[in-house]
């Protein structure tokens, strides 16, 4: 239970620390047109459009846990590498249409009533995103396909290395290092 739970969770709490960091530090921008509180909102709400638009696509990783643990489990190897990559090849080619809608985070914010400056700000965040989704489904794909074949360590170390990686880009990027 431990050579599979503990990995698991260390790697869980690495991702939600990396979300974390960044919107710690992205609550200390402040420059001569917005406040930290306008940029920390604007990097929230824009996040949130952005895991909506994300969301739809990330289906195509998520059946892997279940497709390659039955291709594992009935002792056909070649199968759960077939299904990686076809969760690979229709998540990537499936996440093309939804980021599109990174373009139009401005006017979904403005559609809902957020004050004009916010939309603004997360509107350009967004756009910022749009080359995260298809290497992090890539790389999600591939954290399920080791997971389901009881090996969670490589995503584990992975995690706990961008942990720090992160949190020194972040430091780079806001307070110019």
């Amino acid at each position: 239970m431990m050579n599979l739970g503990l990995p698991l969770a260390v790697s869980f709490f690495c991702r939600m620390g990396m979300a974390s960091t960044d919107s710690a530090f992205v609550g200390h921008i402040q420059d001569a047109h917005h406040s930290p509180e306008t940029y920390l909102a604007a990097a929230v709400l824009s996040d949130m459009c952005v895991n909506v638009f994300v969301t739809p696509a990330l289906a195509f990783n998520q059946v892997l846990n279940a497709l390659v643990g039955q291709a594992m489990g009935s002792g056909n190897p070649k199968m759960a590498g077939i299904w990686l990559q076809q969760s690979v090849f229709w998540l990537s080619l499936s996440m093309l249409p939804f980021l599109a809608g990174f373009f139009y985070v401005e006017e979904c914010l403005l559609f809902l009533g957020f004050p004009a400056d916010v939309s603004r700000v997360a509107g350009v965040y967004a756009v910022y995103n749009i080359v995260w989704p298809i290497p992090n489904g890539v790389y999600q794909c591939m954290r399920f396909y080791f997971q389901a074949q009881g090996l969670p360590r490589p995503a584990m170390y992975n995690n706990i290395a961008f942990l720090f990686i992160n949190a020194l880009l972040n430091w780079i990027f806001v307070f110019g290092g």
